[in-house]
């Protein structure tokens, strides 16, 4: 019984680090994408932007910070980026980077940025909404409300 426990751990426990590991990454990415397209408006070189955001006070600096040191390193910025997204289990992580490899190679506007930082704003607006549901049906059921 005790090995079977210990075996499930031994499987999930990769699966749940990784998870949380994203949800830090997605907390305030939103504010870092709007940060960095502030950035790119005001036509700071691409470099600067990463820079400023490896060394704010982000969730995912330290992400950003090894984008930047492989950067500096003279791998190229669309693998670094596709390196550091590659390291984090996170969609919208892996959007965010895919975008800003496109508005370097490509030079597009930076407004996409944006748009993105809109969309995981909402979503997790959504999901803080259906958590706060789901605590209040459970108060409510263990008062005998429902």
């Amino acid at each position: 019984v005790i090995f079977s426990i210990f075996l499930i751990l031994g499987f999930r426990l990769p699966s749940i680090a990784s998870r949380r590991y994203a949800q830090k990454a997605e907390s305030d990415l939103p504010m870092l994408l709007r940060a960095v397209s502030l950035h790119l408006k005001l036509n700071l070189p691409f470099e600067r932007a990463i820079e400023h955001a490896a060394n704010s006070d982000y969730s995912s600096s330290s992400l950003w910070k090894e984008c930047l040191l492989l950067i500096m390193s003279g791998k190229s910025v669309p693998s670094s980026l596709s390196q550091v997204s590659s390291s984090v289990n996170s969609i919208p992580f892996a959007r965010a980077a895919h975008q800003l490899t496109i508005i370097y190679e490509e030079g597009v506007s930076p407004n996409t940025l944006d748009a993105i930082a809109e969309e995981i704003t909402s979503q997790q607006l959504a999901s803080t909404r259906l958590y706060s549901s789901r605590i209040a049906i459970n108060i409510g059921k263990r008062h005998g409300c429902g």
